[in-house]
């Protein structure tokens, strides 16, 4: 298993949601309150997509790691086939 956390910067993170309808600060903050830190998040990632660019670069960036998993799946497949410890 892998865990891919999606980041962007605090304010970044803030000026999109308060263009969704309905939002508010008030309502933004109890979501923050409720949610991990970002910080902790990206600490326990193995995979963080940075989406502060833009969304072809994030795209990007998910196509990067998911050959990279593909890559590491294929590694551990072969150490197996051959009855060795992949690490």
């Amino acid at each position: 298993d892998y865990v891919i956390v999606v980041s962007t910067s605090e304010k970044i993170q803030r000026e999109r949601v308060l263009k969704r309808p309905d939002m508010t600060d008030d309502k933004f903050n109890k979501i923050l309150i409720s949610q991990i830190p970002n910080t902790i998040k990206c600490q326990k990632a193995d995979f963080i997509i940075d989406t502060s660019i833009s969304i072809d670069d994030a795209e990007k960036q998910a196509l990067n790691i998911l050959e990279e998993i593909e890559q590491n799946e294929r590694n551990r497949t072969w150490y197996r086939n051959h009855g060795l410890k992949s690490w």
